[in-house]
């Protein structure tokens, strides 16, 4: 085949999930984590477990944000039939920090703040 079992095992090992982590995203970019090696996978499950694995976006989102940066410390549910999350105690904890890059002004005096 085009991945043979001794030169990527783990592509071939049903216990690690094929080398598949998880689903990033899944309402938006639907990316999919995975390791390549042993290694690599049980390094990226300990980077997950452990909330150490990051992720960076560029939004545009209505209205002025204050300049500076702004951390977001809260625990999320989310909805099992919907791409809704909420802040509540049972929830998983999520952390974000926010930097407004720039604020973006149309004729009309709509704002959008540009974020990182």
């Amino acid at each position: 085949g085009r991945y043979p079992r001794h030169e990527h095992p783990l592509l071939h090992c049903c216990e690690q999930q094929f080398g598949i982590i998880h689903r990033l995203d899944a309402p938006s970019s639907g990316l999919i984590l995975a390791g390549k090696t042993f290694q690599g996978y049980y390094t990226l499950r300990w980077q997950q477990d452990t909330y150490e694995l990051g992720r960076e976006y560029l939004v545009l989102c209505h209205g002025r944000l204050g300049w500076g940066e702004r951390v977001i410390n809260a625990r999320l549910k989310t909805s099992k039939t919907s791409a809704v999350s909420w802040v509540a105690d049972g929830g998983k904890p999520a952390w974000t920090r926010v930097d407004l890059l720039c604020v973006l002004e149309r004729s009309r005096g709509e704002e959008y703040s540009f974020v990182k």
